[in-house]
C-alpha cells in the first residue's frame, strides 16, 4: 500500500502526484461526466464516496463550476492526494476532502443533491456496499440521485470475458472482493428507498447505474 512521505509535517507533493494516479480515470472521465450531467442539477451539491486519486473530483468540478463537489475517502493517502490537487487547482467549488468510510454507520453529513461513487464496490467487501446504500438513504434529498460507476454482472446480460477475468483476479487478491451482481445491488437499494431508474453502458464494459431517492 502506498504510504505518504512526510517532511517536517509536509508531504512531498511531487512524489504524491506521481504515485497516486489512475490512467483509467483519465480515459473514462469524459463519458462519465456526460452521463452524470443528465441527472445532477445545474447547481447541485454532490458528495463523492471513495474519491481515490481525486481525478474525477478535479475534472468534474472544473468542467461544472456551478456544481459544489465534496470529495471523500477512507484513506489518509487519498485525502492527502486530493488536498495537493485542490491546492494547485484553487477551485472554490471543489471542497476540502472528508474522511468517510462506508463501513461506519454514524456520519455527520448534511443532505446532498447527489451522490457519486466510482469503482469502489468491486474492490471492497459487500458490507461497504451496504454502507454506501445506507449513506445514500440517509443523506440524499428526496428525488436526488445516487450514481454508481464500474463493472457489474447482470442476470440479463452475458458477461464479457474481460470482466470475468477481472473478477477472477480481484478474488485472488481478496476473496471478499469481486464484481457485484446488478440485481443484488438494486434489490439492496430498493430496501432503502432507492429505485434503480436506468443504466448507461460506458466504455470498457462499465455501467453507470442511476438510483433515485424516494
Amino acid at each position: 500500500m502506498y504510504k505518504v512521505l512526510f517532511l517536517n509535517k509536509h508531504y512531498e507533493a511531487s512524489h504524491l502526484q506521481k504515485t497516486f494516479y489512475s490512467p483509467a480515470c483519465e480515459r473514462n472521465k469524459t463519458p462519465i461526466l456526460e452521463t452524470i450531467d443528465l441527472y445532477f442539477d445545474k447547481k447541485a451539491h454532490i458528495l463523492e464516496i471513495a474519491s481515490g486519486t481525486g481525478q474525477h473530483a478535479s475534472f468534474f468540478s472544473s468542467q461544472k463550476p456551478q456544481w459544489t463537489w465534496q470529495p471523500s475517502d477512507q484513506t489518509q493517502e487519498s485525502i492527502d492526494a486530493i488536498k495537493v490537487m485542490r491546492s494547485k487547482l484553487k477551485q472554490d467549488n471543489l471542497l476540502n476532502p472528508l474522511s468517510v468510510s462506508t463501513l461506519d454507520r454514524d456520519h455527520k453529513l448534511p443532505k446532498y443533491d447527489g451522490i457519486f461513487c466510482a469503482n469502489m464496490i468491486h474492490i471492497s467487501p459487500w458490507e461497504a456496499t451496504e454502507g454506501l446504500i445506507h449513506i445514500a438513504h440517509k443523506h440524499l434529498k428526496i428525488g436526488a440521485y445516487l450514481i454508481l460507476y464500474g463493472p457489474f454482472f447482470s442476470d440479463k446480460i452475458k458477461a464479457s470475458e474481460s470482466n470475468l477475468e477481472f473478477d477472477r483476479s480481484l478474488k485472488l487478491r481478496n476473496p471478499d472482493w469481486g464484481i457485484r451482481n446488478l440485481e443484488q445491488v438494486t434489490d439492496l437499494a430498493a430496501k432503502h428507498l432507492l429505485k434503480c431508474v436506468t443504466t448507461h453502458s460506458l466504455p470498457a464494459n462499465n455501467l453507470c447505474v442511476i438510483f433515485s431517492k424516494h
